[in-house]
């Protein structure tokens, strides 16, 4: 095995970890004529069908779990993006856009609210929630359109400001978001299963919340396009909506106190905790000395990148770590995109700008896999880097300076056959990062010893 493949596979642990199914049978159990959700009683097994309402990139297993779980008493629907899975199960499924919001997104969000409105006051719903959802499926406020949401998204997305800020205003520019849609119903309960793809793992700002209340104003999500420069980016009736609500002419989302969904179970089924404590896991039972960062990585993807790669580098050529170790990290980057940028994702670029860092280092493997399996717009999971990264390119004749300023990390990757690929894998928790690194290197040294951390 090479340090590449065990990289993939401490990775990958990391994925398995968060299986949606998984995450649903463990909060939700029936129990006798009970019905216990986050270890709660929840409804009564005499009150009707539950019906599932789900939004997200896991929204298909999530159902499916549940559906097998509660067997035929439950009904619902369901919005997943295109390309990833959708439920098994015999219920109303509708496919929304991704990271963008579309007229397909809004549709998904229309049907949504529809059904949440309809479940009959005796019986209860349980939302199912995880990445993805924010643009999968949503409603936009009144006065505004779907175009308005469209082109709002994009200039969110290629943004610098973090993923708190973009969902305070999407909060604000909706009619689904922002407990919005848990609001609509007037199911006798409800409750929340949700698989968390934000750093802090915080309810409002998973999916942009729209099953708990939003402590955020019309007057925040001014402050965001002030801060960011974004206001010249929104079209001009998104602009005016959130100053007029800022005015108080706008209805606000729904705030803490002021709503019955206060009281309804939120239930974290998995976050990048569990896929990172699962990573480390395998890394030891691989046989490594394997340790867990405890804060995750965000801010700038480049950045964070070089940063990791120097300080892995350090480490391992003063030999302070004896034996083969490793490190694992979550968390969620940023890349801001111009209008020109090339083809890539967070993770291939934080891939690409760790090998350049890693020119001449002792024999180690940077990898960095979104646990979606859909790194950007691409068919790749993320990307790995070794030692060899920089000479590989220089052989092919490819710029790894103009690839990084271009945001252009696939076709390179590519080309040095080091891209990460795993196709759609039904979660979505942010995104691993995998550092393994050889033991005993200088001792061991010889020739033909560089295909312990080779390609596969």
């Amino acid at each position: 095995m090479s340090l590449a493949s065990d990289a993939r596979a401490i990775g990958w642990a990391g994925v398995k970890a968060a299986d949606p199914r998984a995450a649903v049978r463990a909060a939700l159990a029936v129990r006798g004529d009970r019905l216990w959700l986050g270890g709660r009683p929840f409804a009564s097994r005499s009150a009707g069908r539950v019906h599932l309402l789900a939004v997200g990139k896991a929204a298909g297993a999530m159902v499916d779990a549940a559906v097998e779980l509660l067997g035929g008493r439950a009904a619902g629907i369901a919005a997943v993006a295109r390309g990833y899975p959708a439920p098994r199960a015999d219920i109303e499924t509708w496919y929304g856009d991704h990271p963008v919001p579309t007229r397909r997104s809004v549709e998904a969000g229309r049907r949504l609210l529809d059904y949440a409105r309809r479940i009959p006051p005796s019986e209860p719903a349980l939302f199912l929630i995880s990445g993805g959802g924010s643009a999968i499926a949503d409603v936009p406020a009144p006065g505004l359109s779907a175009a308005d949401l469209e082109q709002a998204g994009a200039a969110l997305v290629r943004s610098e400001a973090p993923i708190g800020p973009i969902s305070c205003v999407r909060r604000h520019l909706s009619a689904f978001k922002g407990g919005q849609w848990a609001a609509a119903t007037v199911a006798a309960t409800a409750g929340t299963i949700a698989l968390s793809d934000v750093v802090g793992d915080v309810p409002h700002v998973i999916a942009s919340g729209p099953t708990v209340p939003d402590p955020t104003t019309f007057a925040d999500a001014l402050n965001v396009l002030a801060r960011y420069g974004l206001g010249p980016r929104l079209p001009r009736r998104a602009v005016r909506h959130l100053a007029e609500g800022a005015r108080g002419r706008r209805a606000e989302t729904v705030k803490p106190g002021t709503s019955r969904i206060d009281r309804w179970p939120f239930v974290l089924g998995a976050t990048n905790s569990t896929a990172v404590a699962a990573a480390r896991a395998e890394a030891t039972r691989r046989g490594y000395r394997a340790v867990a960062v405890d804060s995750p990585l965000d801010g700038e993807t480049a950045t964070a990148a070089r940063w990791t790669a120097r300080w892995v580098r350090a480490i391992a050529e003063s030999r302070l770590v004896r034996g083969p170790w490793a490190v694992v990290a979550g968390g969620e980057t940023t890349v801001r995109l111009p209008p020109s940028a090339g083809k890539g994702g967070r993770n291939q670029e934080f891939a690409l700008a760790a090998g350049r860092e890693l020119d001449g280092a002792p024999p180690l493997v940077i990898a960095s896999l979104g646990t979606d399996g859909i790194d950007g717009p691409t068919d790749a999971a993320g990307g790995w880097a070794d030692p060899r990264l920089v000479r590989d390119a220089r052989r092919r004749g490819i710029d790894l300076d103009r690839a990084l300023a271009r945001h252009d990390a696939y076709p390179a990757l590519r080309r040095l056959g080091r891209l990460w690929k795993t196709g759609p894998t039904g979660t979505n928790v942010m995104d691993l990062h995998v550092v393994v690194v050889a033991g005993d290197w200088r001792r061991r040294r010889r020739p033909g010893a560089h295909r312990s951390y080779g390609r596969k």
